[in-house]
C-alpha cells in the first residue's frame, strides 16, 4: 500500500464519530440513525437493501446497532471491544 493511501485510510478511520449508529427497518426501508445529545436522530440515509446501509454505517460509525430502541439511549458497552457483546462463553467439556 502506498504511503498516501495508508494516510488516507488512517484519516478516514480516525474521522468517524464516536457516537453510535442504529439501523432500523420501517415500512420496508432501512433507516440510519445516530445518537446525539441523548436522542436518536435520523441521518436521512435510507436503503431498501440491508447490506448497502450496513456498508455505509460501518464506514461512517465506530459502533453500529441493529434495531436498538429509538426511545432509549444505546445499550451500554459490554464485553466486546467495539460495543458488541461477545456472547456466552463456551464451557469446557
Amino acid at each position: 500500500m502506498s504511503p498516501q493511501r495508508a494516510a488516507a485510510t488512517t484519516t478516514a478511520t480516525a474521522g468517524r464519530p464516536a457516537s453510535p449508529a442504529n439501523i432500523v427497518k420501517r415500512d420496508g426501508v432501512y433507516r440510519l440513525y445516530m445518537f446525539v445529545d441523548g436522542r436518536w436522530l435520523e441521518t436521512g440515509i435510507t436503503s431498501r437493501k440491508f447490506l448497502e446501509i450496513t456498508h455505509v454505517a460501518d464506514r461512517e460509525f465506530k459502533i453500529v446497532y441493529i434495531n436498538a430502541p429509538l426511545d432509549a439511549p444505546p445499550p451500554p458497552k459490554q464485553d466486546g471491544r467495539d460495543g458488541t457483546s461477545l456472547g456466552p462463553r463456551a464451557q469446557p467439556s
